[in-house]
C-alpha cells in the first residue's frame, strides 16, 4: 500500500527523466521480502533519454530503475551477469549532485554538445542573469549556435561567471560550465545580443497561449476523462486562455489588428502528464507576472499584472482538477481527473 507521504509514481517518473548520466542520487525502495525500506546512493551511468529508465552504480552493485508499462510504479532491480532481480518498489528519490559538463565558446560561437545538435522544440535556459524559454524551430540547433547564450546573458561580460542550466522539454536537464576560448572581442560581435531581457519582455506569452491550446486539444481526446470532467476542465482552460489573450492584446506594441489565434502545433506538445505541463506553465506565468509588475506606461499596461493574477488562479484550479485527482483516473499516466 502506498504511503500518502511518498512522492507519487508520476512525480518520481518526471524527476528521473530530468537526471542525466553522472548525477548522484539517493533512492529508497520497499523490498519485496523485508519489511523495512532500503536506502542507498549511487551514480547514474546509463539511461533511456525519453523514458525514466536509469541504471545506477552503487559501491556494492548495479541497479536499474524500470518504469511499469502503465507508469503505475517504478521497480528497483539488481543487474548481474545472470540477469536482473527485482528488489522492490521505488518510494523516494533525492538528487545529491548534478554533473557539470564543460562546453566551449570559440570565435565561431557556442559549441553545442552532440546530443543537442538538431534539437527542436522548447528549451529553458538559466544562468545568474535570469531565465529564458526558447523555441528552437526546424532544422534545430546547429553544431555552433549562439542561441543558448545570446537569449539570456551578455557576451562577453558574464558568460563564464557560473554554470548555465539547460532544460529540454524532453530528456535530461544539463548543466554547463562555459570555457571562453575566444581570441578577441571583435569576434564576439556576431553573437552579441541586444542585451539582457528588459522589463516588458513578453517573448514567452504567445508560446504559453499556444500551449494552453495544445492542452485543450489533449483534453478533448482524453478517453480517461468523463464527459462531465472534460466539460469542467475545458471551462477552466477557456477562462485561462481568455486571460492570456487579453494580456496579449494589452501588451502588443505596436498594436496590431491582424486576426491571430492560438495553434496547438506551435505550443509545447512534448509532455506526458498534466502535472508536468501545468508545472511548466506555472513557471512561465510566474515570470510573466513578475515582468508585468514592473510596467510603467498606460494605466491599462500598469494593471496587466491583474490579468496574469487571474490566469494564475485559473491554473491553480486546473491543478486541483487534473493533478490532485490523478490517482482516481482510469489511466495513471494521464494525470487525469475522475468524475466528481
Amino acid at each position: 500500500m502506498t504511503d500518502e507521504t511518498e512522492p507519487t509514481p508520476q512525480a518520481l517518473l518526471s524527476q528521473l527523466r530530468t537526471l542525466p548520466p553522472g548525477a548522484r542520487i539517493e533512492l529508497t525502495w520497499d523490498p519485496t521480502t523485508d519489511t523495512d525500506k532500503t536506502t542507498t546512493t549511487g551514480i547514474i551511468t546509463d539511461y533511456e533519454p525519453r523514458t525514466a529508465y536509469r541504471q545506477i552504480e552503487t559501491d556494492e552493485r548495479t541497479l536499474a530503475l524500470v518504469p511499469a508499462a502503465d507508469h503505475s510504479e517504478l521497480t528497483v532491480s539488481e543487474v548481474t551477469t545472470a540477469g536482473t532481480c527485482s528488489l522492490g518498489r521505488l518510494t523516494d528519490l533525492t538528487t545529491l549532485e548534478f554533473p557539470v559538463e564543460e562546453v566551449e565558446l570559440t570565435d565561431d560561437g557556442f559549441d553545442i554538445p552532440s546530443y543537442l545538435v538538431g534539437y527542436t522544440g522548447f528549451l529553458l535556459v538559466e544562468d545568474g542573469q535570469g531565465r529564458r524559454e526558447l523555441r528552437i524551430p526546424e532544422p534545430g540547433l546547429e553544431e555552433t549556435d549562439p542561441r543558448l547564450l545570446a537569449h539570456i546573458t551578455r557576451i562577453p561580460e558574464t558568460v563564464a561567471d557560473e554554470p548555465i542550466m539547460v532544460r529540454p522539454r524532453a530528456g535530461p536537464h544539463r548543466k554547463y560550465e562555459i570555457l571562453d576560448t575566444r581570441t578577441g572581442e571583435e569576434t564576439a560581435d556576431a553573437i552579441e545580443p541586444t542585451g539582457t531581457p528588459p522589463d516588458g519582455d513578453y517573448t514567452d506569452l504567445e508560446p504559453t497561449i499556444h500551449t494552453v491550446q495544445a492542452i485543450t486539444d489533449t483534453v478533448d481526446d482524453d478517453a480517461a476523462l468523463s464527459a462531465d470532467a472534460r466539460t469542467t476542465v475545458r471551462r477552466r482552460l477557456h477562462t485561462l486562455q481568455e486571460a492570456l489573450l487579453r494580456a496579449r492584446r494589452t501588451l502588443l506594441d505596436p498594436p496590431r489588428t491582424d486576426e491571430w489565434s492560438p495553434t496547438a502545433a506551435e505550443g509545447d506538445t512534448e509532455w506526458e502528464t498534466y502535472a508536468e505541463i501545468l508545472a511548466h506553465l506555472e513557471e512561465r506565468l510566474e515570470a510573466l507576472h513578475t515582468t508585468s509588475k514592473r510596467e510603467t506606461g498606460s494605466l491599462e499596461r500598469r494593471q496587466v499584472h491583474l490579468t496574469f493574477d487571474r490566469a494564475r488562479t485559473e491554473l491553480e484550479e486546473l491543478r486541483a482538477l487534473l493533478t490532485d485527482a490523478a490517482g482516481a483516473a482510469d489511466d495513471p499516466a494521464t494525470g487525469g481527473v475522475a468524475d466528481e
